[in-house]
């Protein structure tokens, strides 16, 4: 084939514009404008006629009586620029306030489609809905080996086997109970770090944590006398402790453990923080407190028959959970499986990412 023949043809486009045009070059100035102003033209319609921004175009948002509000969001962009301002559950709390979409909100994240409940009765339904079973998994969290974990595995036969492993065995009444005296220690040599000069990158973390966590198995497993454990045994004893249809692989177990030790050390790092932080900015708060504690305990450490008997204590770390929600989404987004029909007549489309905006519900003076 002449290869003068397929340049012509495959840039075609390069003389027929320019005639079509009228002009007979395509970097004419003329071209340029013309150009410029049909990517704004259909920019300009694409936001017009898109509320909940692209990934909502071709009436997403109108499967049921009532279409879900949101804000109209640019190409490509889509409601990026809107949620970019400040943290994001504030934000997005007061767009839905402005577009009077607190039930529930449609916007944009690129071509994925979301929803945002800032209405506890509809963000109870998300939460509680079959058809919201399964969850997002973002590259992120796949490099980390979340996909594995009870966190993001898909709902199924293996989720359900994670979630009995844990209510069962990890977090059983009497495992909880056990570890009192562990739980005293920590507290006792408790240190506050900041972690913001710690920036690593996912594919760089993964193989460290594969080998710490894969080393702590191995030696749990070297030091195994017998595969019965007791009530305070940790969570690695436990993991190898399980037989049949209950043992997992030790990849899976590898997962599992990762997202104990991140979830469970982050949030409650982040609560204990901002607890400090309100007992320092109100006194007389922390006198209070300090005076319920030194009554209960009588000097002594702390114990968890103690906290029962401290309301005040529980009001002030309930308080700091509501003003200072360690997961102000929730964290955990939902996917819906099927096209879903809330309460209030909005119908969620399949494939769609659920948010509960916790944080927005929580400041809610209506609620």
């Amino acid at each position: 084939m002449d290869l003068a023949m397929v340049t012509t043809d495959s840039n075609w486009w390069v003389f027929t514009l320019p005639a079509f045009l009228g002009s007979k070059n395509l970097l004419d100035q003329y071209i340029i404008v013309s150009i410029v102003f049909a990517f704004l033209s259909i920019t300009l319609i694409t936001w017009a006629c898109s509320p909940g921004g692209v990934a909502w175009k071709n009436g997403r948002n109108r499967c049921g009586k009532i279409p879900i509000p949101g804000p109209r969001g640019f190409p490509i962009i889509s409601s990026l620029f809107t949620l970019s301002r400040g943290l994001a559950h504030r934000s997005l709390a007061s767009v839905a306030w402005t577009h009077q979409a607190k039930q529930l909100m449609a916007f944009s994240l690129g071509s994925t489609p979301v929803v945002v409940s800032s209405d506890p009765q509809i963000a109870k339904e998300i939460l509680t809905s079959p058809h919201f079973a399964d969850r997002p998994i973002k590259q992120s969290a796949k490099s980390l080996m979340f996909s594995r974990a009870i966190g993001f595995a898909p709902n199924g036969t293996y989720w359900r086997l994670l979630r009995r492993i844990a209510s069962s065995h990890l977090f059983a009444p009497k495992r909880i109970a056990a570890h009192e005296t562990g739980r005293q220690l920590d507290c006792s040599i408790m240190v506050f770090y900041d972690p913001s000069g710690i920036v690593q990158r996912c594919e760089a973390l993964v193989p460290r944590v594969q080998k710490l966590v894969k080393t702590i198995i191995e030696e749990h497993r070297c030091s195994a006398i017998s595969k019965m454990v007791s009530d305070n045994a940790d969570f690695v004893d436990v993991l190898l402790s399980l037989d049949g249809e209950e043992k997992l692989p030790e990849d899976d177990m590898v997962a599992v453990l990762w997202e104990m030790i991140f979830r469970g050390t982050d949030t409650t790092t982040l609560l204990t923080e901002w607890v400090m932080a309100e007992l320092i900015l109100n006194p007389e708060v922390q006198k209070k407190l300090q005076k319920e504690v030194d009554n209960i305990t009588m000097g002594k450490v702390v114990t968890d028959a103690d906290i029962t008997r401290m309301p005040y204590l529980q009001a002030v770390v309930k308080e700091t959970l509501r003003t200072h929600p360690p997961g102000p989404l929730l964290s955990w987004a939902r996917l819906s499986t099927s096209d879903v029909m809330l309460s209030n007549g909005m119908v969620v489309p399949s494939h769609t990412t659920a948010m509960v905006n916790i944080w927005a519900i929580t400041h809610d003076s209506d609620v």
